[in-house]
């Protein structure tokens, strides 16, 4: 992108988006981290260990992003060591991010539709698997000298080479991985919204509140806000590759047929800013904030809560960790 650059001017304000927007997903991610470090019950599940590897690889795309504003921009990039080293973790880290999301709706759809469960040590391995297959695919593009100076934002592919690298050992591996896992979570949250219908059947079927009562914790009545909760978990990530993913077509179209401009330069870079460095404000809000959670702080906090958590039918809690 050597050759298409923005004006001074652009170049600072897509900077200062850049660390505000980053920083704000690092700052809001923190929280959900600590609570899977605090608490042994989010690690002790199949989902929970999902979700934390999700998060962990969520903190490390945006912490390494930021890293060119804390030696200086033009100083960073100038230095092809440093460079390098962030080409190299935002590779890993993006790809682990998509592993970890295909993982997940594996795991959920294994869970309620299948109605199998996934032992800890297979999830583990399942990790250990995926990360391999970040390793290789990061290492095969840096051992050929792939990456470099991508823009005056950040590295990761050098416009110098080829754009099979990146087609080849990142954005068909995402596509794939990302058509897998949306199957997955559309099977899971078909069966989760059936599931919720069925039981709100059978519930206005009672008569008196004594049955109602008896029958919640059987027919699981907490479906409907964790179905929503899932629903917007994937609806937010789905929403964010795609306009990744379209913003990155139409600027290496443009580019081709020579058609850019400072000023489309400035729009590709402020919308890919936005979208990739606010993914982790989004993963806060739709993972962070669980009644789960919320009953686990509210215990360590106040000594309270334990009967609560106590009384939440099994399922559930097993979802909500999800």
């Amino acid at each position: 992108m050597s050759e298409f650059s923005m004006t001074p001017e652009q170049t600072r304000v897509t900077r200062v988006v850049l660390v505000v927007v980053a920083a704000s997903s690092v700052v809001c991610m923190i929280p959900v981290l600590v609570t899977f470090l605090a608490f042994h019950e989010k690690r002790s599940t199949v989902g929970g260990v999902l979700t934390m590897a999700f998060c962990v690889a969520t903190v490390g795309i945006e912490t390494f992003r930021l890293l060119p504003a804390f030696w200086g921009f033009e100083r960073f990039l100038a230095n092809r060591n440093l460079c390098v080293m962030q080409a190299v973790l935002t590779q890993f880290f993006s790809l682990f991010c998509v592993v970890t999301f295909c993982l997940i709706a594996r795991n959920l759809h294994t869970l309620l539709v299948a109605r199998a469960r996934l032992q800890l040590r297979a999830a583990r391995l399942q990790l250990l698997v995926g990360c391999g297959v970040c390793i290789l695919l990061t290492g095969v593009p840096w051992g050929a000298g792939a990456f470099g100076r991508d823009g005056d934002l950040y590295c990761w592919y050098n416009d110098s080479v080829s754009a099979n690298w990146q087609l080849l050992t990142f954005s068909l591996p995402t596509l794939a991985s990302m058509i897998i896992g949306l199957t997955f979570w559309i099977l899971s949250i078909a069966f989760i919204r059936a599931s919720a219908a069925a039981a709100d059947s059978q519930y206005s079927s009672l008569r008196t509140v004594r049955d109602r009562t008896n029958a919640e914790p059987l027919l699981g009545m907490r479906a409907k806000p964790d179905y929503k909760r899932h629903l917007a978990f994937v609806t937010v990530y789905m929403v964010v590759t795609g306009i990744v993913a379209l913003n990155n077509v139409v600027y290496a179209v443009e580019k081709s047929k020579s058609h850019q401009t400072p000023a489309r330069h400035f729009v590709f870079w402020l919308v890919d800013t936005v979208t990739v460095s606010g993914i982790g404000v989004a993963v806060a809000l739709t993972v962070g904030l669980s009644r789960a959670n919320l009953m686990l702080w509210r215990r360590a906090l106040c000594g309270a809560g334990d009967s609560v958590v106590r009384s939440l039918p099994s399922v559930v809690v097993a979802r909500d960790s999800q």
